[in-house]
């Protein structure tokens, strides 16, 4: 067969039949891993909140919604796959279930090109399982394409392994988080890559941000925010600068100590209002427009908010 037509049909193919027709045979195998065919997977969210058994969630631009659970067997591997109405169970004899997710990953990841919607990885306990993933992300000759990003992991670190194998053109919106311990996170060694300075927004609301400055959320257009400590030069600075950008939307910054509130408090002016409760809230208008910038503090937070 013409290799123009076999590359037209594997360009109308879905994955899971490209991993099919790349154990037909060797030339098959050798063809398709030269062309590389756009694995265009639009949505990978991977959970594994037991040591024993991984759920991935695959959706693709092309085909339906694959749910594949990897799990431990005794000395096998048992792997359940739910698409459409459809389920197909299978039982892989002497096989390590992380080695049979992290091939397919690997595989998935190796030809994927178009830039995906959203990725989530969360995971309680393993840290093999993340220093894999890294290690998969590292082998590719392209930074992965994300435009959403959700990493949920005990230790802070890992979220630094993963972030540098995006592309920080792609990239808009970074979330941390931890449901189960609240972890500090140094923001000084993420704050000086590509992919925090260009994206958009950022939650991190389970985890203590430290090592920083308020000031470096200042580029951000949304965001939800933990700190331990703030500074009333810092909010003022970041006020300022969310007020003057226009496709600014809100930002939520929660945290533990304000010693010198007062000092914003004087800054900002008389309060348009305030509560028996000591809360205060601004109204600021817009320069050159007639939209409405708004700031409400609390005893344990800020919130810059954009108002048409």
């Amino acid at each position: 067969m013409p290799d123009l037509v076999m590359k037209n049909i594997l360009e109308k193919c879905e994955i899971r039949s490209i991993f099919s027709l790349r154990k037909v045979t060797h030339n098959f195998r050798a063809f398709i891993d030269d062309l590389s065919p756009d694995s265009r997977l639009k949505i990978l969210e991977f959970s594994m909140d037991s040591p024993e058994t991984i759920s991935v969630r695959y959706t693709f631009f092309n085909g339906p919604m694959y749910l594949i659970t990897y799990k431990k067997d005794g000395e096998n591997c048992k792997i359940s796959l739910n698409y459409g109405i459809k389920k197909v169970e299978k039982e892989l004899e002497n096989q390590d279930f992380l080695a049979i997710f992290l091939k397919d990953l690997e595989f998935l990841f190796k030809f994927q090109k178009s830039k995906m919607d959203y990725c989530s990885f969360q995971c309680s306990k393993s840290q093999k399982i993340l220093e894999s993933i890294v290690e998969i992300l590292k082998s590719r000759n392209r930074l992965l394409k994300v435009k959403n990003i959700s990493i949920s992991v005990p230790t802070p670190e890992n979220v630094l392994s993963i972030l540098p194998y995006l592309a920080s053109g792609t990239l808009e919106t970074i979330g941390f988080s931890n449901p189960k311990i609240r972890n500090s996170l140094d923001i000084q060694k993420i704050e000086e890559l590509d992919q925090w300075k260009n994206a958009k927004n950022l939650y991190a609301s389970e985890h203590f941000l430290g090592g920083g400055n308020a000031r470096k959320f200042a580029h951000f257009d949304r965001g939800a925010v933990f700190m331990r400590q703030v500074f009333a030069d810092d909010l003022i600075f970041l006020k300022n600068s969310f007020q003057s950008s226009l496709a600014f939307k809100s930002f939520l910054l929660r945290f533990l100590e304000f010693s010198d509130e007062q000092r914003l408090i004087d800054a900002l002016g008389q309060p348009t209002t305030q509560t028996e409760d000591g809360d205060n809230w601004w109204k600021f208008e817009y320069p050159g427009s007639d939209d409405l910038f708004t700031v409400f503090l609390t005893k344990d937070n800020i919130f810059f908010r954009h108002l048409y």
